[in-house]
């Protein structure tokens, strides 16, 4: 085996619980083949910072192993309204930043207002469809409101 799959085949022992005793602090080594310029999910559309970001963030919906089905993300449900301006998202409760912080709805719609802020120079706006407002009628409720249908909005969430 060559130095590199050694490695690879240690730090997926070591993930799964295979390398060592019980009781010894388990580690991953991650390698990758290139870094990305930023850690920005509303800055960069490198796939080397992708790699990273989905790794320490969540999305409202993500797709399943199918990469066709849409299933809860820190959202447990949502609902489209019949004219497909409207999306609601009902948020899980036992979703935390890594602070420890509860993460409430005002914190999604920050997330998003900061992506649709023109300062931020997002690159792919474009994936949130023409929005009209983000509200969050109450901690766990974020309602999304578009100006026009865009039937890929919540295939885009998942990116």
């Amino acid at each position: 085996m060559s130095k590199r799959t050694t490695l690879l085949v240690l730090a997926a022992a070591a993930a799964i619980g295979l390398a060592g005793p019980a009781h010894a602090q388990k580690s991953v080594t991650v390698i990758r083949e290139i870094d990305t310029d930023r850690y920005d999910p509303h800055k960069s559309t490198a796939r080397s910072g992708a790699e990273v970001m989905f790794m320490i963030g969540d999305r409202l919906v993500n797709l399943d192993f199918d990469m066709k089905t849409l299933k809860p993300g820190i959202s447990k449900s949502w609902s489209v309204s019949p004219d497909g301006l409207t999306y609601t998202f009902k948020l899980r409760d036992d979703v935390s930043f890594c602070s420890g912080k509860k993460l409430v709805a005002k914190d999604v719609v920050a997330s998003y207002e900061r992506w649709l802020d023109p300062a931020t120079k997002g690159l792919v706006k474009w994936c949130m469809g023409t929005v009209d407002k983000i509200t969050a009628p109450d901690d766990y409720a974020v309602e999304y409101k578009l100006k026009k249908p865009f039937s890929e909005l919540l295939y885009q969430m998942t990116q």
